[in-house]
């Protein structure tokens, strides 16, 4: 069973939604998106591309995927609080530390 996940941003008093994430796929796991340390971007782990979504968090603009190298299900993304990196942890038993300076 293969559906698309639907990430939403509403306003929580009026419950209208502000944003939709789309593009990122998943099978059999459900895993969270994240914004990144400044809350300008959210990121989501793809399943079927063994990749991870980003978008532009205030606009929903979709930025390329980063392909991650994993070779089997990001199980979780855990970005940094303080800095503009984050780790992807795998069923390959694999964790990635990635650093970036701008997208």
């Amino acid at each position: 069973k293969q559906w698309y996940q639907r990430r939403v941003r509403g306003e929580v008093t009026s419950g209208n939604v502000l944003n939709e994430y789309v593009g990122v796929t998943q099978h059999n796991h459900r895993t969270g998106a994240m914004f990144n340390h400044t809350e300008d971007l959210i990121i989501a782990p793809d399943e079927k591309g063994m990749a991870v979504g980003c978008w532009d968090a205030r606009t929903a603009e979709p930025h390329p995927q980063l392909v991650t190298g994993h070779n089997n299900v990001i199980r979780t993304v855990a970005h940094s609080p303080t800095m503009p990196a984050f780790m992807s942890c795998s069923d390959d038993f694999r964790a990635r530390f990635w650093y970036y300076r701008g997208i």
